[in-house]
C-alpha cells in the first residue's frame, strides 16, 4: 500500500471517529478545528452565547427592580416631606393659613412656574427626559377626567389634612387601598379573589376602629374623616385612570404631568371664588410678608416634585401596588406624628386606637400583597401551561 493511501485511510479513520464522538458526548460538541475560511462560526444556541442571554435578561430584570426601589422610596420621602410642610404652613408654624383650597391652586401655580423654568433651561441644557411639547386640544380633552380625578383628590386630601391631625388623616386615608380594589373590579373587570376581600376586610376594621373613636374626641374631626374617605375614593380613581392613560397614548408623563397642572388650575379656580376662600386668603396681613412666601413657595415646590414621584411610581407598579405603598408611607406619618404631636389629654386614645388601627392596618395591607403576588403567579403558572 503507498504511503499516500495509508494517509488517507487514516484521514478517513480519524474524521469518523471524531464524527462518532460528536455524536455520543453533545457536551463537548464544539470541536478543534483548524482556522480556515471554510470553518462555520459557533452555533447562536452555544453556551456561551446562552450564558450571555442569561446574564443580560438578569441584568435587566436587576436594573428594573432597582428603578421600582427607587421609585418607592422617592415617593415616600417627598410625600411626608410634602405632607408636613403643609400641616405647618396651615395651623403649626408661625403663619396660620387654614385654606386648604388656596393653598392647593396656589401649589399648582408654583407647579406651572417649575414645568416652564424647566422648558426654558431646556433650551440651554437639553435635557434628554424633557420631551418636546405642544398644546393640543385633542390631548387636553382626552386627559381632562385625570385633571378633574386629581383636583378631587388633592383638594379633599388638604381639607382633611386642614381639619384634623396627622394621625386622623393617617386613619381616614387607609381605605384606599379598598377602593382600588372595588375600583379595580368594577371598572376593569378584573377578578378579587375571597382572600383579597377578606384582607380589605381587616384594613376596614382598623379604619372604622380607629375612626370612632377619634371622631368621639372632636366633631371637626369627623368632618376630617369624612374628607379623608372622599379623597381615599378620588385617590384610588386618579391611580387607575392615570395607569389607564399612560399605558393607552404611551404619553410621556411630562406631557401628562404639564396637562395635568393646566387643567387642575382652571377647574379650582372657580371652587376657590365659590367657596370664598379667594377673598378670605386676601384678606390676611402677612400675605405679602418675604418669609410667609417663601414658606409657601416653597411647600409648592415640593408639592410638584411629590407630583413627579406619584407618576413615577403609577408609571413603574401597578394601581394596587400604588395603593399598598400609600398606605405604607401613611403608616410612617402617622408614627411619626404620634411621636412628635402628641395630643395633650388625649393620650390613652392616642396610645391604644392607634397602635390597634395601626397595626390591623398593616396587617391587612401585608396580606393584601401576599394574596395578590399568589394570585399574580398563580396565572402566570396557568398561562404557561396553556
Amino acid at each position: 500500500m503507498s504511503s499516500s493511501s495509508m494517509v488517507g485511510e487514516l484521514s478517513s479513520r480519524i474524521t469518523s471517529s471524531s464524527k462518532q464522538q460528536q455524536r455520543t458526548n453533545h457536551e463537548e460538541s464544539e470541536t478543534i478545528l483548524p482556522l480556515s475560511k471554510s470553518s462555520s462560526p459557533i452555533p447562536s444556541h452555544s453556551p456561551s452565547s446562552s450564558s450571555l442571554i442569561h446574564n443580560k435578561h438578569h441584568s435587566q430584570k436587576d436594573a428594573s427592580k432597582i428603578q421600582v426601589l427607587f421609585a418607592i422610596i422617592f415617593f415616600i420621602i417627598t410625600s411626608i416631606s410634602s405632607l408636613f410642610f403643609s400641616k405647618y404652613l396651615m395651623d403649626i408654624g408661625e403663619y396660620t393659613f387654614p385654606f386648604p383650597l388656596t393653598m392647593t391652586w396656589s401649589h399648582l401655580l408654583v407647579a406651572l412656574i417649575c414645568i416652564l423654568c424647566t422648558y426654558s433651561l431646556n433650551r440651554t441644557f437639553c435635557f434628554s427626559f424633557l420631551p418636546d411639547f405642544e398644546f393640543k386640544i385633542e390631548t387636553a380633552i382626552q386627559i381632562m377626567p385625570v385633571s378633574l380625578l386629581y383636583v378631587g383628590m388633592v383638594t379633599f386630601n388638604n381639607l382633611c389634612l386642614d381639619y384634623s391631625d396627622i394621625h386622623v388623616y393617617h386613619t381616614a386615608r387607609s381605605i384606599s387601598i379598598c377602593f382600588t380594589a372595588l375600583f379595580t373590579f368594577v371598572l376593569l373587570g378584573e377578578h378579587i379573589s375571597k382572600r383579597i376581600i377578606f384582607a380589605c376586610f381587616i384594613i376596614a376594621i382598623g379604619y372604622f376602629m380607629a375612626g370612632i373613636k377619634e371622631t368621639q374626641l372632636s366633631k371637626i374631626n369627623l368632618v376630617g374623616f369624612a374628607f379623608g374617605l372622599v379623597s381615599s375614593c378620588f385617590m384610588a380613581l386618579y391611580s387607575i385612570y392615570l395607569k389607564k392613560i399612560m399605558s393607552s397614548t404611551q404619553k410621556n408623563h411630562w406631557i401628562i404631568l404639564i396637562y395635568n397642572t393646566i387643567g387642575a388650575i382652571l377647574f379650582l379656580f372657580p371652587i376657590c371664588v365659590m367657596t370664598g376662600e379667594f377673598e378670605k386668603a386676601s384678606a390676611v396681613p402677612f400675605l405679602f410678608e418675604p418669609k410667609f412666601l417663601i414658606i409657601l413657595i416653597g411647600t409648592g415646590f415640593v408639592a410638584f416634585i411629590v407630583n413627579i414621584s406619584n407618576f413615577v411610581l403609577i408609571s413603574r407598579t401597578s394601581p394596587l401596588s400604588t395603593s399598598v405603598i400609600v398606605t405604607l408611607k401613611s403608616v410612617i406619618e402617622s408614627v411619626l406624628s404620634l411621636s412628635l404631636h402628641r395630643s395633650e389629654g388625649h393620650h390613652h386614645f392616642f396610645s391604644t386606637y392607634s397602635i390597634a388601627s395601626t397595626l390591623f392596618t398593616l396587617l391587612g395591607s401585608y396580606l393584601f400583597t401576599l394574596f395578590k403576588l399568589q394570585d399574580e403567579r398563580k396565572r402566570n403558572e396557568e398561562s404557561l401551561l396553556e
